[in-house]
């Protein structure tokens, strides 16, 4: 009766029987939208702005968009504060570092590669810790900077191809890393699936429970991305894993980042094959080539993008962000990857009793 007396007052004093009798299949649609989108009932003022859209001629799913644009702004909203809350961060990223006890990356002894520019830093330190606790050990690939870049391509090429505002020559160094990391670990190793990572990489200890020896086994692919970058896939993905599809097809505009991922020996070969030319300095890489597979010089662009990629489902694999990017990333972009990684950390939480670090 107050929610009945309330509505009076905001539709000019119409009786409760004209609330009741025509009101009444509005305000049931709303709260079930509602309840659908948020899980619980509407606040009143909320209740009362929905009632008049769907008489001004809003229909049902025009009211859900908005009830959902409502929802993503709250959540955006919450994940800003998670974020910039320091010590949860602190922790949050302790635990999943170092609070490793049990973990199946033993099951899979493929060689690995660390791709790192500093061996020294903090950043390098904690990965390196984090790798022994999953009893990954791994071979170190130095990364090149910027101003080496050279050393390595043919005289006739620049160093930025493809969309001008998405280059820049940190990405390209990163990528060149990426390359010479593929062609040392092909010669050193013989193996069919090899791993390669990012120094600032973290995973999840359990890659057997969620079904990655059945993606080795029972796919086909050539590079297998196994990272979560930005949360706009999270949903989605949710979905998926639960009704059983462990892995899909990569997906250009959300599928980004190459901390992480499986690359098969074939689909190596096939990259030198393609980017190296013998030059009277020795075999270098012919950056023009990339231009052709991609929008930019990107490692994660062209690997994905000129390889059979699938993605796994459930995220393997996160880039912990405590130290700047030596990319050097928008505000903005880095916010959404900040997101992202707290969203990874917690579904990892909820599915491995991490031990807490003191």
């Amino acid at each position: 009766m107050k929610l009945y007396g309330s509505l009076n007052r905001f539709f000019n004093k119409k009786s409760l029987a004209y609330i009741n009798i025509v009101l009444s299949k509005d305000i049931k649609d709303i709260y079930s939208l509602f309840n659908k989108v948020f899980g619980r009932d509407p606040d009143l003022e909320t209740l009362i702005k929905a009632i008049k859209d769907l008489e001004g001629g809003y229909g049902v799913e025009k009211i859900e968009k908005e009830f959902k644009a409502l929802d993503n702004l709250k959540r955006k909203e919450d994940d800003l504060k998670v974020i910039k809350n320091k010590n949860y961060m602190l922790d949050l990223r302790n635990k999943i570092t170092y609070g490793i006890e049990d973990n199946s990356w033993a099951k899979f002894k493929v060689p690995a590669i660390l791709i790192s520019t500093n061996t020294y830093c903090s950043r390098f330190k904690a990965t390196s810790n984090h790798l022994k606790k999953l009893d990954i050990n791994y071979e170190l690939e130095i990364g090149i900077l910027p101003n080496q870049i050279r050393d390595y391509i043919i005289e006739s090429n620049g160093v930025l191809y493809g969309q001008i505002n998405y280059n820049n020559v940190r990405l390209t160094a990163s990528f060149v890393s990426h390359i010479n990391a593929l062609k040392n670990i092909y010669k050193k190793f013989e193996s069919e699936i090899y791993f390669v990572m990012e120094d600032d990489i973290r995973l999840f200890p359990e890659p057997y429970l969620i079904g990655l020896e059945n993606i080795f086994k029972n796919y086909e692919w050539d590079i297998l991305q196994i990272e979560s970058y930005y949360k706009d896939n999270e949903m989605n993905d949710d979905f998926l894993y639960s009704a059983g599809v462990i892995c899909r097809r990569w997906e250009r505009r959300i599928d980004i980042g190459a901390g992480g991922y499986f690359i098969k020996r074939k689909f190596i070969k096939k990259i030198i094959d393609y980017l190296f030319e013998e030059t009277e300095k020795g075999l270098k890489i012919n950056l023009e080539k990339t231009y052709l597979q991609t929008y930019g010089i990107a490692a994660d662009s062209f690997l994905y993008m000129y390889g059979n990629t699938l993605k796994s489902t459930f995220p393997l694999a996160q880039q912990s962000l405590d130290s700047a990017s030596e990319i050097g990333y928008p505000d903005e972009h880095t916010r959404k990857r900040l997101i992202a990684e707290v969203s990874t950390y917690n579904k990892w939480l909820q599915n491995y009793n991490y031990k807490i670090i003191i």
